[in-house]
């Protein structure tokens, strides 16, 4: 796995970059073109893992199959829906990028829980980055993640997911709250109803 820094920047080799140069001094649009594919098929190469974590239910699996361009039961696929939780972290390659792997590691949020010996047990230094999933709310778990993350020197990002539930659930007050201002405003002295 990548160390810390090692894929802060992209960079071209310094052959890669006199080719460059080279061709596009002399014009040649072919040349340039050539050179142009081979830095960014070597970019191709470039390792990266990615934890994926959250709580049990939390949509981890649909994210990452989503990531990867796979449905649930394609071959390769993380397992969604109520399944076993793994006690380890389980790697998903991207099927046109091998070296980027998507890491699902293991539930956090459980009774007991607690985000310091998580975050030892899970090696943070293997990991480039951390997705923290969280549906609907964001708990106190989430933030000691983050605070560990940050002490740690990693990047997170938070994803929402399961927002489709949460805007249902506002278009729902609305309507009610919206009939009620209706019924309201029809029995009232003056109303137009």
């Amino acid at each position: 796995m990548a160390k810390k820094g090692e894929n802060d920047k992209i960079a071209l080799t310094e052959k890669q970059i006199q080719d460059l140069k080279a061709a596009f001094t002399m014009g040649n649009l072919d040349q340039l073109t050539k050179h142009l594919q081979d830095a960014f098929s070597s970019l191709e190469n470039i390792s990266l893992n990615v934890a994926v974590i959250g709580e049990s239910g939390e949509d981890r699996a649909d994210f990452i199959n989503t990531f990867r361009d796979l449905c649930e039961g394609d071959e390769g696929a993380a397992l969604t829906g109520k399944v076993e939780t793994h006690k380890t972290a389980v790697a998903y390659p991207h099927p046109k990028y091998p070296k980027v792997i998507l890491w699902d590691l293991p539930d956090v949020g459980n009774p007991g829980f607690s985000a310091k010996r998580y975050m030892e047990k899970m090696e943070v230094a293997s990991y480039d980055f951390f997705l923290i999933i969280a549906s609907q709310h964001f708990r106190s778990f989430h933030a000691k993640l983050a605070h560990y993350l940050k002490k740690a020197g990693k990047g997170y990002y938070f994803v929402r997911s399961k927002v489709e539930a949460d805007l249902e659930s506002v278009r729902q007050i609305l309507e009610k709250k919206l009939h009620f201002y209706l019924v309201q405003c029809s029995f009232k002295p003056g109303s137009f109803a």
